[in-house]
C-alpha cells in the first residue's frame, strides 16, 4: 500500500470551544474504508458540529518508449469522493459529510523515446497535483445519551477508473491517486 504523509490540511476551529486543532491525514491509494472510535461529549450535547478535512494527491506518468514515433495520448477526467457516514453502510439518511473532488481530462502529445525511461524529456512527461476540501456539518442531537461514550464515524474514498487512449508506439503509463480524510466533532 502506498503510503504519504499530509501534514495540516486544515486548521479547524472549534465552534464551541476556544480551543484550535488541526487535521494531519495519511494518504493511501483509493477505494478504501475505516472507522474511527470518536470521543465522547462531556455533557449531554443538543448539537454538534463536525468538520471533515480530506487531502487528495494525484500523478501521471507518461513515457513513450517507441524510437519509430511519437505518441499523443488521452486521459478521461476522475471522480474521487470522501464520505463520513453515522451507518457503516453510508446509506443517505447517515451521511453527514461528503467531498468531491474532480480530476481534470489530461491530453499529452511526446516525441520518439530519448533513450532514458524517466518519465521526462522529449518523450516522457509528468502530470501531478494536489487538492484538499474542508466539510462542516451543524447537526441536531435527537439522542444526547449516545455521544456521552466513545462512538464510531465511517469514512470511505472511492474513485472512478481511469480510461487512456493512446496513438502510435509503446508507452509506459502510470497512475496514483491518493486521499486521505480527517474528522472533528464539536458539542454543543
Amino acid at each position: 500500500m502506498l503510503l504519504r504523509s499530509f501534514a495540516a490540511v486544515a486548521l479547524l476551529a472549534a465552534v464551541a470551544n476556544p480551543e484550535t486543532a488541526s487535521c494531519r491525514v495519511s494518504l493511501r491509494q483509493v477505494d478504501w474504508s475505516e472507522t474511527r472510535t470518536m470521543l465522547p461529549a462531556t455533557t449531554p450535547p443538543t448539537s454538534m458540529h463536525v468538520e471533515m478535512c480530506v487531502a487528495l494527491d494525484w500523478s501521471f506518468l507518461y513515457e513513450n518508449t517507441s524510437n519509430l514515433s511519437g505518441s499523443i495520448c488521452t486521459v478521461s477526467p476522475r471522480t474521487v469522493m470522501v464520505q463520513a457516514s453515522f451507518d457503516p453502510s453510508f446509506a443517505r439518511r447517515f451521511v453527514i459529510a461528503t467531498a468531491v473532488f474532480s480530476i481534470p481530462q489530461i491530453g499529452v502529445g511526446v516525441g520518439v523515446f530519448d533513450g532514458t525511461l524517466d518519465f521526462t524529456g522529449s518523450s516522457g512527461t509528468s502530470v501531478h497535483a494536489t487538492d484538499q476540501l474542508l466539510v462542516t456539518t451543524d447537526l441536531a442531537v435527537s439522542d444526547p445519551s449516545y455521544f456521552l461514550s466513545p462512538w464510531p464515524i465511517y469514512l470511505r474514498c472511492v474513485g472512478s477508473d481511469w480510461t487512456t487512449v493512446a496513438t502510435a508506439g509503446n508507452n509506459v503509463q502510470t497512475f496514483i491517486t491518493l486521499s486521505g480524510a480527517g474528522v472533528v466533532a464539536t458539542y454543543q
